[in-house]
């Protein structure tokens, strides 16, 4: 389903804070729902691609920086950073080293929110981990605490 450039500047310009100087361009072929954005500045652009993922409707907004060398045909989504909170984790996992192990199950960890000694504060670990967006998404895994123990 093709979304309209408009669509998408309309929801995502308050969204992320209506950044000075933000051009929403479409490129490619109609129906392939690919856009470029162009900021005037760093931080807003950064803050933008820090908070993903963002939505329209019930589509996600999957964002990355571009290789301007590149075509539209060769542009490749295969991946977006989603927020994942693993709760109800025991005390020893909730840290960075446990931690990822456990978040590494759902993709791949690009951040986790811990403090300067690596542990996490709170009721549940927090982080954004890297997911393919051609594969079901994981609501739950069940951990190992140590070998001799049944999953739980």
């Amino acid at each position: 389903m093709a979304v309209h450039v408009n669509t998408v500047r309309s929801a995502m310009k308050p969204a992320w804070g209506n950044p000075a100087g933000l051009k929403l361009l479409a490129v490619g072929e109609k129906n392939d729902n690919l856009f470029v954005a162009e900021f005037k500045g760093k931080v807003d652009m950064d803050r933008v691609l820090a908070g993903t993922p963002w939505m329209v409707g019930r589509h996600a907004v999957i964002l990355q920086k571009y290789d301007e060398r590149l075509s539209a045909s060769e542009i490749v989504f295969d991946h977006m950073e989603i927020w994942v909170r693993i709760l109800n984790l025991p005390l020893g996992w909730m840290n960075q080293q446990r931690g990822s192990r456990a978040m590494s199950l759902v993709g791949k960890v690009v951040k986790m929110y811990v403090d300067g000694d690596g542990k996490a504060s709170g009721a549940f670990l927090r982080g954004r981990v890297a997911i393919e967006i051609d594969r079901p998404l994981r609501q739950g895994v069940l951990l190992r605490m140590s070998k001799t123990e049944d999953p739980r």
